[in-house]
Formats: C-alpha cells, sequence, structure tokens
C-alpha cells in the first residue's frame, strides 16, 4: 500500500466532505433569508440542521487534522484543531511504538523528562498493563536511568500522516528504541 497516495486521497476527501457541507450550510442559510413566509417550525429545524452540520465539519477536522514541525533538536505535534501542540526535544524520546494497522495507528512516545508538560501523561502501573510491548522494552530502559521521570504521549488523530510523522521521528530520533511494530510501520510508508 502507497501511504503517500493514501495521504493525498484522504486529503482529497477530506476537500471533497468540506465542500459538500459547506455548501448545504450556504444553501440553508439561503433558504431561511428567502423564505420569510416559513413557520417557526421549520426555521427552528433548519437552524438545527445548520448546527449539526457545522458540529459535523468541526469533529471530521479534529479527527483528521494532524500538524508537526520538525527542527533541529524539537519536535512540535498539533493534533486536532482544537487541541494544543506538543513539544518535545528529539534527545528526550526514550521508546517509539505503535498498535493497530492502517489509517488506525497510535504511535505511543515514551519521554524521559524532567517537567511534566500538560498533554504528557505519567508511566504508570496502569498505562504498562495495558501496553504489553512497551512494558517488555521500557523495563530495559528504565534498569538503565532509575532517576529520570518518563511520561508518555499516544498520538491516535491524523490518519495516514501519522505514517509520515513516525517517519520523521525515525530519522530525527536517533538514540530512541524502536519496536518491531514501529519499526513494521515504518518499512510499509517507505515502500
Amino acid at each position: 500500500m502507497n501511504i503517500n497516495k493514501a495521504i493525498r486521497k484522504q486529503n482529497k476527501s477530506l476537500k471533497r466532505f468540506l465542500f459538500s457541507e459547506s455548501f448545504i450550510f450556504f444553501v440553508l442559510i439561503l433558504i431561511l433569508t428567502y423564505f420569510d413566509n416559513l413557520s417557526t417550525y421549520l426555521k427552528i429545524t433548519i437552524i438545527f440542521m445548520e448546527a449539526l452540520v457545522v458540529i459535523a465539519m468541526i469533529s471530521k477536522l479534529q479527527s483528521k487534522y494532524l500538524k508537526y514541525v520538525t527542527n533541529d533538536n524539537k519536535i512540535s505535534i498539533k493534533t486536532g484543531i482544537l487541541d494544543i501542540s506538543m513539544n518535545f526535544r528529539v534527545d528526550n524520546v526514550v521508546l517509539v511504538h505503535t498498535e493497530d494497522e492502517f489509517k488506525d495507528i497510535k504511535i505511543i512516545l515514551i519521554i524521559a523528562s524532567k517537567i511534566k508538560r500538560r498533554r504528557y501523561k505519567k508511566v504508570n502501573d496502569k498505562f504498562l498493563r495495558n501496553h504489553k510491548v512497551v512494558y517488555e522494552n521500557f523495563k530495559n530502559i528504565k534498569h538503565k536511568n532509575i532517576n529520570k521521570k518518563y511520561y508518555y504521549i499516544i498520538i491516535e488523530k491524523g490518519s495516514f500522516m501519522k505514517y509520515k510523522l513516525l517517519n520523521d521521528i525515525y530519522i530525527k530520533c536517533t538514540k530512541a528504541f524502536f519496536t518491531d511494530e514501529a519499526i513494521d510501520r515504518i518499512k510499509q510508508y517507505r515502500n
């Protein structure tokens, strides 16, 4: 499967969806403005439909949006139009793991940091129980550096753009350990 082609198809599909939804939204506005003699019930129904169209557009953008910037030693990731961006240094990434396949992959990053940021979650027993592969690889890393604090980030939004992000993380984070699943996803992107 060519991931770059899938990314282009995904972007075209999103543009078609947004165009059709905005067309419906403006047609409903035109109906409200040109037909003044509509009943109150019909006007309320049209306004409710406009609200549903706006909610559908925002939720679709929220689930597909993924932007990231890679600098020399820093990566900034923004998932969703309403979310706050995540910033971390490349040297602090300790472990990278992926779960699931195709557009539903989840990228799990474990970061060693002195400061807990807003989007970081502390690596705890519950997280390690839910992610067995991460636990097996993380215990080796933890034994080498017992005094460091570790946090994790799970990137779920972005569909096929996550493959491109994963490849860029692989290029930039040379000190990080990549699980076999993450390496398989990188190979899948590069083929």
